[in-house]
């Protein structure tokens, strides 16, 4: 049952599957692009700057917590009103456009071995929250729907329902920070040879 939930959300879902999709290669591309327009002495400013990243890497834990706690709570209250799809939006393409800069600069940095790496310290940072991430932004969506399509705005339940969703998301990628601060890093620093 669960899994027949599970791929009727996703089947009902597809249209926003696609949008959100399209937004991430967009926003990856606009990374690239922005790095690649930077002059040539500020990328080696920020070249020179990687070995630090790198360091920080073997002496720090990762803490996002409050980061993302200050976020991901901006982004549920204005999600209750129709302006919050917008702004969730913007956060979603800032979120995978700083991944298309930082994955252009490490290809600068070092090439292929740049490009593995910085591909490598996505997945392990931003992999899990970004697809906590996609799931709050579809429902969002779906909650922005129903408002505009209900003129008099959303009822009492809906509204529960949508805070129940934003919490259990918000719980899930506090979760995932706070694992990340253990581990993050350590997982990272195996993969430092590369460089």
């Amino acid at each position: 049952m669960g899994e027949r939930m599970k791929n009727r959300w996703i089947n009902s879902n597809k249209n926003s599957f696609k949008f959100i999709i399209i937004l991430a290669i967009l926003g990856i591309i606009a990374g690239f692009l922005l790095y690649n327009r930077l002059s040539d002495d500020i990328k080696l400013g920020i070249n020179n700057k990687l070995p630090d990243l790198i360091n920080s890497i073997t002496s720090t834990n990762q803490n996002n917590v409050l980061y993302h706690l200050g976020v991901i709570s901006i982004l549920i209250i204005s999600s209750l009103i129709i302006i919050g799809l917008p702004i969730s939006l913007f956060y979603y393409f800032y979120e995978f456009t700083s991944i298309g800069y930082l994955l252009a600069a490490f290809i600068k940095y070092k090439g292929i071995n740049g490009l593995l790496f910085g591909s490598i310290f996505v997945l392990i940072n931003k992999l899990l929250f970004l697809s906590i991430l996609s799931y709050f932004i579809i429902n969002t969506i779906n909650y922005t729907k129903k408002i505009i399509n209900n003129l008099k705005g959303a009822k009492k339940e809906q509204i529960i329902n949508e805070l129940y969703k934003s919490f259990f998301t918000l719980g899930l990628i506090l979760i995932n920070d706070i694992i990340l601060y253990f581990i993050g890093n350590k997982l990272i620093s195996l993969f430092l040879f590369l460089l």
